[in-house]
């Protein structure tokens, strides 16, 4: 069989779609190996030629390496913290933060966003006058402003006044999205965004 044959037995297998996945390989086995017909010899292994190659522009290996670096230990030292708040807390709908709950007019709250104050404010310090760290610096930023509206409108003394309530369930929210944002920030550090 020879290659163009292989090729026109694998387009008609991928139309009808009716063969197994061997039959698959064995006909692109057949296809990439196959450079003769039975009466023929086979032909010399073909060889491969380099293309010509463009020169990439010059990097600092030392530099993007000790960004990787810094990168991972951020990660590290603020997911480890994650955990923990994370293992006490939760996170989203098992937070006690979250808009639907009453403990969000609580003191469980009011831990809840202290803890993630502290995250915060361990990330930024972590990150302060580096590069890289651009959704992580707003997710932490967000987290903390969200914590410091939620303290100052005292929301975890159950407020009466409904505008009050609805500014606290918006922090709350805010605060109980926090850890998973923080850790979206420390994923995407890592590739420098």
């Amino acid at each position: 069989m020879t290659s163009e044959e292989g090729i026109r037995v694998f387009s008609i297998f991928l139309h009808r779609r009716k063969k197994s996945a061997h039959f698959i390989v064995a006909a692109l086995c057949i296809a990439a190996t196959s450079a003769c017909t039975s009466n023929e010899e086979p032909a010399a292994t073909p060889t491969i030629t380099a293309a010509p190659s463009v020169a990439a522009p010059p990097t600092d290996t030392g530099v993007a390496n000790s960004a990787q670096v810094t990168a991972e230990r951020v990660k590290n030292t603020i997911s480890d913290k994650l955990d923990v708040h994370l293992t006490k807390y939760g996170e989203g709908v098992t937070s006690p933060c979250r808009a639907t709950a009453a403990s969000l007019f609580d003191q469980r709250c009011l831990d809840a966003a202290e803890s993630i104050k502290l995250i915060s404010d361990a990330a930024l310090a972590e990150i302060k006058g580096k590069t890289g760290f651009s959704t992580l610096r707003r997710a932490a930023t967000h987290a903390a402003e969200s914590v410091q509206g939620y303290t100052e409108l005292h929301c975890s003394e159950d407020p009466a006044e409904v505008a009050v309530r609805a500014t606290c369930v918006d922090h709350g929210a805010s605060i109980a999205q926090a850890s998973a944002d923080l850790r979206d920030g420390l994923r995407l550090g890592l590739a420098g965004k």
